[in-house]
């Protein structure tokens, strides 16, 4: 089984600096909860400033972009067996110096719908050279790597691995949403993002 999919096509420089220049008009504090909008805030577990984006406010291309991917992610994984309904509002996120978001997944309950996040999206918007740490990490049970070293499937007499990565500008990961996962503590300097979930029909 597939853990994620990084997809071969980048956001350009232009989308990238259209939504950190939107991003940053309405920056809170992360939340903890079901949507981001409700629970509890704390540093314990998350530390960092957000802002959710109306789709006016993200470049058109990058919906297609995005479209694109879930296609092609459907496609490639098929084992995922995703029944998507829709996407919710895209998040802009930075991290600085001390900021985190310790493990967690972004499954958590049903929404009154039926819904449940069934797929999470993960855009990169600034290089590793820019932050020191920040690193995006994810747990996965019992896992065989591949030569390259990234996750394809998995096996009970393998111990369970973290894997911790730093992408490029631009660059597009999608996950399923009970995956583990966190931001490793920023050192220095500033990691930017943009999260988003596609949701869909509850399956059993």
């Amino acid at each position: 089984m597939n853990f994620y999919y990084k997809h071969n096509v980048k956001l350009d420089r232009a989308e990238v600096e259209s939504i950190i220049m939107n991003g940053q008009t309405d920056l809170k504090d992360g939340l903890i909860g079901n949507t981001n909008q409700e629970g509890e805030s704390g540093t314990k577990i998350r530390s960092g400033k957000v802002c959710f984006l109306g789709d006016s406010l993200i470049p058109s291309s990058v919906f297609v972009k995005l479209n694109n991917l879930l296609v092609t992610c459907k496609r490639v994984n098929p084992e995922w067996s995703v029944n998507i309904t829709s996407l919710q509002p895209l998040q802009y996120a930075e991290y600085r110096e001390g900021d985190h978001y310790n493990w967690h997944s972004d499954q958590t309950i049903p929404y009154k719908d039926g819904t449940i996040r069934q797929l999470s999206v993960v855009v990169s918007l600034n290089d590793p050279k820019e932050y020191e740490g920040g690193e995006f990490e994810y747990l996965i049970k019992g896992v065989t790597p591949t030569s390259k070293g990234e996750p394809f499937g998995h096996s009970m007499d393998i111990p369970d691995k973290t894997w911790s990565v730093k992408h490029r500008a631009g660059s597009i990961i999608v996950f399923p949403s009970f995956l583990k996962h966190r931001v490793a503590p920023v050192t220095s300097g500033i990691r930017r993002s943009l999260t988003g979930w596609w949701v869909g029909n509850h399956l059993t």
